[in-house]
């Protein structure tokens, strides 16, 4: 809702949501959502995006996350990756580091905001359309010219109300 309210297009793949009849049994978890390959023939009917968000609220979906992040830069391999969510806010540095590991030093997370996004991801994507990135950005934790940097959080949402409602009309 934030990044419509600012002008920006938005589309939503909810894997959860979409996929709530759909069990998996993977390592010893079991899961449920859309299957890798619904959600990568889901992003081939879509054209490309410029960035895609994703969201981490637990840390038992981080296989899915890398997963998902994979699929996405199978499809759109210029795609940029932003995280989020409350297992990126504790652990952003792990978020990388399991990243590369997973895929042979070749990153497929490209950013982590901390924090809440609703004003964090609009100050980024407005930056980001410009060409620009704010190395000291408020939560924002990745990497330039191959330097590693991660800031923290400085403040928080104080009135929840001055938000958009979120854009539940992009959900089936």
């Amino acid at each position: 809702g934030s990044l419509e309210a600012k002008g920006f297009k938005v589309s939503m793949l909810d894997c959860m949501v979409e996929g709530y009849d759909q069990e998996q049994f993977n390592a010893n978890l079991m899961t449920y959502g859309l299957s890798m390959a619904n959600i990568e023939a889901r992003l081939r009917q879509m054209p490309a995006p410029d960035v895609v968000g994703m969201s981490v609220l637990f840390s038992t979906d981080l296989h899915n996350l890398y997963n998902v992040a994979r699929v996405v830069k199978k499809v759109f391999p210029d795609t940029i990756i932003v995280v989020g969510g409350l297992h990126p806010t504790i652990y952003p540095k792990e978020i990388f580091e399991i990243d590369e590991n997973l895929n042979a030093s070749k990153r497929t997370v490209d950013w982590v905001i901390r924090g809440e996004g609703e004003i964090r991801l609009v100050t980024f994507l407005d930056l980001l359309k410009r060409g620009k990135i704010d190395r000291k950005g408020d939560g924002l934790v990745g990497f330039i010219d191959g330097e590693f940097f991660c800031n923290h959080q400085k403040g928080t949402i104080e009135d929840i109300d001055s938000l958009p409602f979120p854009a539940y009309h992009l959900l089936p």
